[in-house]
């Protein structure tokens, strides 16, 4: 099990394999949107030693001292329940829009050992694991990951949901633009906050904004 400040929502999307019509996000819930992720000792050692077993360059160049940035449980395709967890050479830094560092990867985990390991593009840097649903009804699950950008006071959130597929391959199914938008502290310019909640509706991911005070 992964250990993480994890909201309802979070672990709801987790567990649901078709959660048609439902919110399985909310970025309306400020616990839920500023949840850091995290990891016990115990944890950090299985997922150290699943990493060691798998030892593809793409592992190996996330180093001894990698960073673990969430998790949630989902299926696999050949494993079934498994946890899903984001790896990364460091803590990603939301004010930097172009990143030289090894790309991440999605580790998943059956019974603590290494059930699959999932390479992302390097050009695409994430926050944390937000969950994990079956989107598209094939019995596997996709895991949403959560993406920070921020400039000049305005920070915009987007969520993707990322398809496992054969060969550690790891594709980008969806990317729900906009799930929280704040430029409340922008210098210039129009001063809001929207927060979207996140349902699964005919087979993707649908946001419905929400307006909020900067108050």
């Amino acid at each position: 099990m992964f250990g993480a400040v994890m909201c309802a929502a979070v672990i709801f999307s987790a567990t649901t394999s078709r959660a048609e019509e439902q919110v399985i996000l909310d970025y309306q819930d400020p616990q839920f949107r500023m949840a850091m992720p995290g990891s016990n000792a115990a944890e950090r050692r299985h997922i150290a030693m699943a990493l060691r077993s798998v030892a593809t360059e793409e592992v190996k160049a996330l180093g001894n001292d990698f960073v673990i940035l969430g998790g949630a449980e989902g299926k696999l395709f050949g494993a079934g329940e498994v946890d899903f967890h984001l790896i990364s050479s460091e803590e990603p830094v939301a004010i930097e829009p172009f990143v030289d560092r090894p790309g991440q990867v999605i580790l998943a985990l059956k019974n603590e050992q290494a059930a699959g390991s999932f390479h992302l593009p390097e050009e695409l840097q994430f926050t944390r694991v937000v969950g994990a649903v079956d989107i598209d009804g094939d019995g596997a699950s996709e895991v949403l990951l959560e993406a920070n950008t921020m400039n000049m006071g305005e920070l915009h959130t987007a969520v993707y949901a990322i398809r496992l597929e054969g060969e550690m391959k790891a594709s980008v199914a969806q990317m729900l633009s906009g799930a929280f938008v704040d430029t409340c502290d922008t210098p210039h310019g129009e001063r809001s906050r929207i927060a979207m909640s996140i349902s699964l509706e005919g087979g993707e991911l649908k946001g419905t904004p929400h307006e909020e005070s900067c108050g």
